[in-house]
């Protein structure tokens, strides 16, 4: 009932949300929260949201790549690498010539590549994938709406960087502050999702746009920085935002991989 029974809390929400989020945040720092809804609640529904929409739009986070071919008068790189391709690996040969290893020869593509250690152990995980891409698609998909909850501290944690020097701000103002943002950015990506197939990359580059301007204009209202500086953090947050969430995806990956 918390998440999904707003009344008239969520009209109220989510303008200011869209269009004023540091007014938002502000409001609920100061204590006037009965009018809208709880930053956490909004999160979890609009992650909720986020993850259920693939199930009516079939444009899964995970789907697995389509059947590729090698293209004729491909030129392969100097150094050997290695593309999916099919149910399997391509391997560009020092010769100019390209070979296909099947994803259960694992062993034949590290060999050719002289890998070990963390690599090799990739590769194998990899290799698993390409053999049931459908299953570990969705395995992967679901633990990362199991674990979404893990980019709250850590969003938290870059703003506390990001205001170290600010001591009237703790951590609970950085929590609503974050909330909120990711709050925003799951419903802005389902947006995104529900967006005609020919407009998907239109509409990614407007996304991206809009959550810069909304970083920017919720971290001015929030904390009452000028503009300058609130551009200055925002485009800090937004690197070390996409270098976290790279990380996050990359072990989300390893960990159903893994299972």
């Amino acid at each position: 009932e918390g998440i999904a029974h707003f009344d008239g809390r969520l009209w109220r929400t989510l303008p200011l949300l869209a269009f004023n989020p540091g007014k938002l945040s502000r409001e609920w720092m100061e204590g006037r929260r009965v009018r809208y809804v709880a930053p956490l609640h909004l999160f979890l529904f609009a992650v909720f949201l986020l993850f259920l929409l693939p199930n009516f739009t079939g444009r899964h986070m995970f789907a697995p790549p389509h059947e590729t071919t090698a293209e004729a008068g491909h030129e392969p790189s100097a150094q050997p690498v290695t593309e999916p391709v099919n149910n399997g690996f391509w391997i560009n040969n020092d010769d100019g010539t390209r070979t296909e290893v099947p994803a259960d020869d694992a062993e034949a593509l590290k060999e050719d590549l002289n890998v070990q250690g963390p690599v090799a152990a990739v590769i194998d995980l990899l290799a698993k994938q390409r053999k049931n891409p459908e299953y570990y698609g969705y395995k992967i998909e679901s633990l990362s709406y199991k674990l979404s909850f893990m980019t709250v501290p850590i969003s938290v944690v870059i703003l506390w960087l990001l205001f170290a020097w600010h001591r009237r701000f703790s951590l609970y103002h950085h929590a609503v502050v974050a909330l909120y943002g990711l709050g925003f950015l799951a419903l802005l990506s389902c947006v995104v999702a529900i967006s005609p197939r020919f407009l998907s990359s239109l509409a990614t580059f407007l996304a991206m746009i809009a959550a810069f301007v909304h970083a920017v204009v919720h971290l001015k209202g929030a904390y009452g920085s000028g503009w300058i500086q609130s551009v200055l953090r925002a485009l800090t947050l937004g690197l070390l935002t996409s270098i976290t969430f790279g990380l996050f995806l990359f072990g989300v990956m390893l960990l159903g991989l893994s299972g």
